[in-house]
């Protein structure tokens, strides 16, 4: 588990796509995408959600690790 300040560190770190891509946002949508640290230390995967019944709903989730070899 992570510490707070951890926490904290990895939320202001600033995170750029390892592609380019546009995000989909439209109802419906289930997608993921890998993003990475500026420095190229850390990835993270941003886990987008969109409700069918509800559009005004959306869930966004990251989840990160270590740069892979």
């Amino acid at each position: 588990m992570l510490e707070q300040w951890e926490a904290d560190h990895l939320l202001r770190m600033p995170k750029t796509y390892s592609g380019s891509l546009t995000v989909d946002l439209e109802q419906g949508a289930d997608d993921d995408y890998q993003l990475e640290s500026d420095d190229g230390t850390r990835y993270f995967v941003l886990d987008v959600r969109r409700s069918r019944r509800n559009p005004r709903k959306a869930r966004f989730n990251s989840v990160t690790g270590g740069k892979s070899c």
